[in-house]
């Protein structure tokens, strides 16, 4: 639950510490609603936004900086820890979007990744790659000059571990960025006229989000009494690994599913 003076409020299971507790290895559950905390340095910093993923979190402040929290077996966290997880928000080290002076936009975690997009439409990723962050090719197509070489095997597919930001430039197609979504197989982001860009399998598609109304197109949708608003869409939903059965809320409270 994220308030509008910039708090974020957690509650449920603690496995892993997805929730960012200072004292989380002795949670277990926590059953109604608790502050997400900072140290000192970021004490009274105000959120900005949030993406909360199975395994972890991560949170972008007001100040640009950008703090992740729980599980890391994968550097999804884009910092080191003793543990396999950790149990309070910590400063994700390399933020190399800073070195370029661009601001963060729009953040968004799976369960083996994180990603973000700034203001330069650079799309900037960490953790297990599998094809959904922009490379072109995974280690073993690319030989020693690719710099991820912790080459693994992760539900059938291959995949490496990325430690730091990995920057790929959007296409020039992709403009008036909207959302971006990390799902464990795909990297979806939302832009334009109800435009999609999907990152998957190393590489780069491109689709169109039916408009209601267009009966050409099989579309699964609930339909409130009024269509007079535009129906563009806001915001994009999934749960679904690979980004199928995608949800999307339109500007005029319509939502579909395709």
């Amino acid at each position: 639950l994220e308030t509008m003076n910039g708090d974020l409020y957690l509650c449920g299971n603690n496995g892993k510490n997805r929730m960012g507790f200072s004292n989380g290895n002795t949670i277990k559950n926590q059953s109604s609603f608790k502050r997400l905390s900072f140290n000192n340095k970021h004490k009274s910093s105000s959120i900005k936004d949030c993406a909360l993923g199975g395994n972890h979190g991560m949170v972008l402040l007001e100040n640009n900086d950008l703090l992740s929290w729980g599980y890391n077996e994968f550097s999804q966290l884009g910092y080191s820890t003793s543990e396999s997880n950790s149990s309070e928000p910590r400063v994700v080290l390399s933020q190399p979007w800073k070195k370029n002076n661009a601001e963060l936009k729009f953040i968004s975690v799976s369960n083996i990744h994180s990603s973000i997009v700034d203001s330069q439409n650079y799309l900037y990723s960490w953790g297990l790659n599998v094809g959904q962050i922009g490379s072109s090719s995974s280690f073993s197509n690319y030989g020693s000059s690719f710099p991820f070489k912790d080459e693994i095997l992760f539900k059938g597919l291959k995949g490496n571990i990325v430690r730091n930001p990995f920057a790929y430039k959007l296409p020039a197609w992709v403009g008036d960025v909207k959302q971006i979504l990390a799902v464990d197989f795909a990297t979806l982001i939302l832009y334009g006229d109800n435009e999609l860009c999907v990152l998957c399998n190393f590489k780069t598609f491109k689709f169109s989000i039916p408009k209601l109304g267009q009966q050409e197109i099989s579309f699964d949708r609930f339909v409130p009494s009024k269509l007079s608003k535009p129906n563009k869409v806001v915001k994009i939903e999934t749960k679904n690994k690979y980004g199928n059965n995608l949800c999307a809320l339109y500007e005029n409270g319509a939502v579909g599913i395709f």
